[in-house]
């Protein structure tokens, strides 16, 4: 199964809603108003990555009797020339193989 990719979908917008931000002067309202864009479009690759990842682990769990996830090093992948790629995939975040009522164990 493989990642959407939303951090890459939406790098253009976010480095032009970021660049638009740091042309503001400080203290000003439209700096106010352009961090405020920054954030939601942060949230917004936040929010899409966590429901697709809840919605397929959700899936996976409803699917099999068992399910068995191996649990990587994470941060020494995340400093390599991986790194936009695993944090994209969204590996940083924990497991949402919780609500399987126990049929989820981490090797």
């Amino acid at each position: 199964m493989e990642s959407p990719r939303f951090f890459r979908r939406a790098e253009r917008r976010l480095r032009k809603a970021q660049q638009a931000l740091s042309r503001k002067q400080k203290g000003s309202s439209n700096r106010a108003k352009a961090r405020a864009r920054v954030a939601r479009a942060h949230a917004k690759v936040r929010d899409t990555r966590a429901d697709w990842a809840h919605k397929h682990s959700s899936a996976i769990i409803r699917d099999n009797q068992a399910v068995y996830v191996e649990d990587l090093c994470v941060k020494g992948l995340a400093r390599s020339r991986l790194a936009k790629s695993v944090h994209d995939a969204g590996w940083m975040a924990r497991n949402r193989c919780r609500c399987g009522n126990g049929r989820a164990r981490a090797v």
